[in-house]
């Protein structure tokens, strides 16, 4: 494998045409390269998409800039004026990505046991391992170092990044990229307790993922017990998460890093997570809800709530919880003194009755 040759510079007028937006200054000017914005110079694309960027990029050292359209007042720059800053930016970073090119090829040190069925274009490199009866789709690219497990089923136009564990009983989409060392289908958390000792429950429901998935680094997702543990289309699942088992994630939904769904969990579509979110359970999320980050999830959500702390509350109020909670010392104060007043005035009392 190698990677793809730099790319061509680009006139900014040609940019325009992908970023959409308006375009100020000179339009002939050449971008060679993307930079952040500290270091931006010559032949330099950068982004403006807050205040402290606006300021710097007033020194006008890069050659353009993708400005959103609140921060470009007083700007005398060449660049294009966009609605959404990050969105174009990100367009651009992707003109400049130097794409992985593989040898569509099987390596002789791959291990691929018998009844596997192998589509079109597809690479496997050294020390992977894909047992009996599983099946890869047209243009997947399996890395150095991978297990498939026996009938599990992956697409086309998948990516399976070095160290990914993928068990028996696994059926992943089209598109779908997972990225190193996550562990997919691992054994379900189950266990009844008997008269003498834990009794391990079977895990055999498997995993369902979806199309256009995106799995980080070091995820695992458990099997489900008796149906499947079920990532839905388009679902981008950060690093370090772990999804228990019998979970269902809505199509288009997003975890941030470190976050934790117990069993059973269920969101609905397009959730977005903050990181170290815990879920505690046997739990509805609705449509469309927003998580903040560190938030205790211990019930069920209807659609559109916005939630934060511990446990998850409507985050305004619990902001509000948490205004109130830096003024406790002082009113711990406050109250000990009315209390040592009270109790003067208590004993004053007592001795003009006597």
């Amino acid at each position: 494998m190698q990677l793809a040759p730099q790319r061509n510079p680009f006139l900014l007028r040609e940019v325009v045409k992908l970023t959409g937006g308006n375009i100020v200054g000179d339009d002939s000017i050449v971008i060679s390269h993307v930079a952040p914005i500290q270091d931006a110079g010559e032949g330099a694309i950068t982004l403006v998409a807050n205040k402290e960027a606006q300021e710097i990029a007033k020194k006008n050292k890069a050659s353009a800039y993708i400005i959103e359209e609140k921060y470009a007042k007083d700007l005398q720059v060449n660049g294009i004026i966009v609605p959404d800053g990050r969105e174009a930016f990100g367009i651009i970073l992707g003109l400049f990505k130097r794409e992985v090119i593989h040898d569509v090829t099987i390596s002789s040190k791959a291990t691929i046991e018998e009844d596997v069925k192998l589509g079109k274009n597809v690479s496997v490199y050294d020390y992977s391992y894909i047992a009996s009866g599983a099946e890869i789709g047209d243009n997947t690219v399996i890395y150095p170092g991978v297990f498939i497990g026996p009938e599990s089923k992956i697409g086309k136009d998948c990516t399976i990044y070095p160290q990914v564990v993928i068990k028996e009983n696994v059926v992943i989409g089209d598109r779908v990229i997972i990225h190193p060392g996550a562990l997919i289908g691992v054994e379900g958390f189950g266990f009844v307790y008997t008269d003498s000792s834990w009794q391990k429950v079977p895990q055999i429901g498997g995993v369902v993922i979806g199309d256009d998935v995106e799995i980080f680094s070091n995820t695992s997702i458990a099997t489900g017990a008796a149906g499947p543990t079920i990532i839905s289309n388009g679902v981008k699942i950060g690093d370090m998460i772990h999804v228990g088992h019998n979970c269902q994630i809505g199509k288009d939904s997003i975890l941030v890093g470190q976050t934790g769904l117990a069993g059973s969990t269920i969101l609905g579509e397009r959730v977005k997570v903050g990181g170290q979110v815990m879920f505690a359970g046997q739990q509805r999320i609705g449509d469309d809800c927003g998580i903040m980050s560190k938030s205790l999830v211990d019930g069920d959500l209807s659609a559109n709530e916005i939630v934060s702390g511990i446990p998850a509350r409507d985050h305004r109020t619990d902001y509000r919880i948490k205004a109130v909670m830096q003024d406790l010392p002082e009113l711990r104060r406050q109250v000990k003194e009315l209390a040592k007043k009270i109790e003067r005035l208590a004993i004053e009392e007592e001795r003009k009755e006597n």
